[in-house]
């Protein structure tokens, strides 16, 4: 029982190692931008439900994209490390993300048909290229 435990505490250890190696250590921008994550996914799972259109296939692929997105942040926060930029690549990429993660959840709230600010309708409806 006292080894099993080592080895799950050990290879906690090493998974949390290697996180924070690949991502760059958890900061605001990092906790920022798996939060929007979370939000969009529970925003589109309460859409699905709203609209009636409940298909694991999407969930599937929407969970396949938030990977996509976490790999690219781990890929540009490696190459800050081997060009020393200092995290450059890694925030722009964050921000980024948080930023269409963001519209994203726009989205899923507009097509409940929840009200939104004006203001964003335009600015979603401007990022998206529609005349609003």
């Amino acid at each position: 029982m006292i080894l099993e435990n080592i080895y799950a505490r050990a290879a906690c250890a090493s998974l949390i190692t290697l996180s924070v190696y690949l991502f760059g250590g958890v900061d605001k921008l990092l906790a920022a931008l798996i939060a929007m994550m979370g939000i969009d996914f529970v925003t589109g799972i309460f859409k699905a439900a709203v609209i009636k259109d409940i298909r694991s296939q999407k969930v599937f692929v929407g969970g396949v994209r938030k990977t996509g997105m976490l790999l690219i942040v781990a890929a540009a926060n490696l190459v800050d490390k081997i060009l020393e930029l200092g995290g450059t690549l890694r925030n722009i990429s964050i921000s980024y993300f948080i930023a269409n993660e963001g519209i994203s959840v726009l989205e899923n709230w507009a097509l409940m048909g929840l009200p939104i600010p004006k203001k964003l309708s335009v600015m979603l409806g401007q990022m998206k290229g529609k005349d609003n």
